[in-house]
């Protein structure tokens, strides 16, 4: 565009329009999600690794780390009030309850053992809660399932604490064949004897409120 006759530049005048439209928009690139029902099936397929993305989405080109990521394997105990063995004849029912409950907040179920007076839980936690607001729900849907059998679980209630010791993913397997063999394990030893244990084995001093 030359100048004016004067010399002086000529004014130009642009609309808002032609200002944005001049302005290369970036690309807009999608949210890679995370399926977590896939979680199992890959698991099952024995890729020996932890599972993809669980927790977030990679980063850019493998540089940054632009998403959060997690992989806990979660080891929980807990008992009826006051260690009563109270759960005797409920064990399948409890068990399918506690699977059901995990399996709606979207966590992985390893395994779960019901003993008389108390239950053990391994499962991989899941990215939307915590573990506090994991064992609050299952005890939560699985007191209230157990004091509508009526008879003496109407005043059923659990034990305000609970154990949450955590395994590396590459040890799942170990802590799957502890849980499952927990009628064997105490034959020849207490749940109170258990748990001092497992307090001892993750440096932790003995509570009494589990």
């Amino acid at each position: 565009m030359g100048a004016a006759e004067d010399g002086s530049q000529p004014s130009v005048s642009l609309s808002k329009g032609d200002i944005l439209g001049n302005i290369k928009q970036p690309e807009r690139i999608g949210r890679q999600e995370t399926d977590e029902r896939l979680i199992p099936l890959q698991i099952r397929a024995g890729t020996g690794g932890p599972p993809p993305a669980y927790g977030g989405a990679t980063g850019t080109g493998g540089k940054t780390m632009a998403h959060s990521f997690r992989s806990l394997v979660v080891h929980l105990v807990f008992s009826p009030k006051n260690r009563m063995p109270v759960l005797r004849g409920n064990e399948t029912l409890l068990e399918r309850c506690i699977r059901r409950v995990l399996l709606d907040l979207g966590c992985l179920v390893l395994a779960i053992s019901v003993l008389p007076d108390h239950v053990h839980v391994g499962l991989l936690l899941t990215v939307n809660y915590s573990v506090a607001e994991v064992v609050r729900k299952v005890k939560l849907m699985s007191g209230r399932l157990l004091r509508s059998r009526g008879n003496n679980m109407t005043e059923f209630s659990w034990q305000e604490g609970y154990g949450a010791f955590s395994w590396s993913y590459t040890a799942k397997d170990r802590l799957v064949a502890y849980i499952v063999n927990q009628p064997l394990q105490h034959t020849n030893q207490s749940f109170q004897e258990e748990i001092k244990d497992l307090l001892l084995d993750h440096g932790l001093e003995r509570e009494n409120n589990l």
